[in-house]
């Protein structure tokens, strides 16, 4: 008998699993129903301001915050759905039976939100310009194109932030409908204690996500900015991340 050795198979590249990930977002009714409804949010969310401002007081940077702002309110929902759809539609077993390292499927399945949520942030962009073009048509605002970089910077960080916090919040709990609703009043209840309760405030100010990216929408950040950054997003973020991913590496696979 002639022994016969087994060759390992080659391990599926990195970028068809973002690749994979990326169009899953899209390949459901549900995935795509709400990223078209966030389509239509982010089209109609300057809309107000060619009304509700007077044209002497638009500008540019007005339109910009308009589009931009809220996407990071709801942008995460994006990144919830994508870390707990495998277990909710019961996918799981083909996508670790065709990836059995756990790790490398939640790595491209949040390098997939991430730019799902830069692709929608530069839609936010086109959408603040077309219409500030408008209002610069129909109701005579004056030509003021001027953005501070450091508010679209900001912006760009924001929305990469909740994104990634919504995905390791969707990973630690593991169901959608419980995530999304701790993703949102958790944070909220903490920011609303950190304001009401002075014993708090100076530990809200360390670890409210919220508060700790204020600064990062103005120019000059200075290093006492990005500390308490780090720390809130070592809190919120990473180890929820690194919790999440411990539990779907152990989850048994029904």
């Amino acid at each position: 008998m002639i022994p016969t050795t087994s060759v390992p198979s080659p391990a599926v590249p990195m970028a068809r699993l973002v690749r994979v990930e990326s169009r899953k977002q899209v390949n459901t009714r549900a995935g795509f129903g709400l990223l078209l409804a966030l389509g239509i949010l982010i089209l109609l969310l300057p809309v107000p301001s060619l009304w509700l401002v007077e044209p002497s007081g638009m500008s540019f940077g007005l339109f910009l915050e308009a589009a931009l702002l809220p996407q990071s309110i709801l942008v995460p929902v994006i990144a919830i759905v994508a870390a707990t759809s495998e277990w909710s539609r019961r996918t799981a077993l083909v996508t670790f039976a065709l990836e059995p390292r756990r790790l490398r499927v939640v790595g491209a399945q949040l390098v997939a939100v991430l730019g799902i949520a830069l692709t929608v942030f530069l839609a936010g962009i086109v959408c603040a310009t077309v219409v500030y073009s408008a209002a610069i048509l129909f109701r005579g605002a004056a030509h003021d194109w001027t953005v501070q970089p450091a508010l679209i910077a900001g912006l760009a960080l924001s929305q990469v932030v909740c994104m990634a916090w919504g995905y390791a919040v969707g990973l630690l709990i593991g169901t959608t409908a419980t995530a999304i609703v701790a993703f949102y009043l958790i944070p909220t209840a903490w920011t609303i204690a950190g304001f009401v309760f002075p014993v708090l405030a100076g530990a809200a100010g360390w670890l409210d996500v919220n508060r700790t990216l204020e600064p990062f929408l103005r120019p000059g950040v200075g290093a006492s900015e990005i500390l308490p950054l780090v720390t809130s997003l070592a809190v919120w973020v990473l180890l929820p991340l690194i919790l999440g991913s411990l539990r779907v590496r152990r989850k048994d696979i029904r």
